[in-house]
C-alpha cells in the first residue's frame, strides 16, 4: 500500500521493507532531516531502491527507510486506516513519472 504525498520532497519506504526481495540498500548511515507530518531529524537512515508494482507496471523507486508510525497516526486522526503503508510516493517520484492528479475525477495518471 502506498500514499501519494505531493508535499513530500522524497519518497519514503517503511523500515520493514529493507529485508524484502526487490529492495536493495544504496547507502547506509545517512542523517535524516525530513520535516512535515512525520518529522524525522538527526536519525540514521538508509537510502533504498525498491522494486514496486503499480497496476501491471514495475517501477524501481528510490527512497529512504523511514518509521511510518507518526505518519499513520496522523492519518488515523481523520480516517480509519486498517492497513500497513509501505511507501509514501513523494514529489521526486511524481516528477520523474510525470504524474497528473485529477482531483475532480479522483484519478492519477502517470507517463512512463
Amino acid at each position: 500500500n502506498a500514499i501519494i504525498d505531493t508535499c513530500a520532497e522524497s519518497t519514503l519506504a517503511s523500515e520493514g521493507m529493507i529485508e524484502l526481495p526487490g529492495v536493495s540498500v544504496v547507502e547506509e548511515d545517512l542523517t535524516a532531516d525530513f520535516t512535515g507530518i512525520g518529522d524525522y531529524k538527526k536519525n540514521n537512515i538508509s537510502q533504498l531502491n525498491v522494486e514496486t508494482t503499480i497496476g501491471d507496471k514495475v517501477f524501481m523507486v528510490s527512497g529512504y527507510e523511514f518509521d511510518m508510525s507518526s505518519v499513520i497516526e496522523h492519518f488515523e486522526l481523520y480516517r480509519n486506516y486498517n492497513c500497513t503503508v509501505a511507501l509514501i510516493l513523494g514529489s521526486d517520484f511524481l516528477a520523474k513519472y510525470d504524474v497528473v492528479i485529477d482531483y475532480e475525477k479522483r484519478t492519477v495518471t502517470m507517463t512512463i
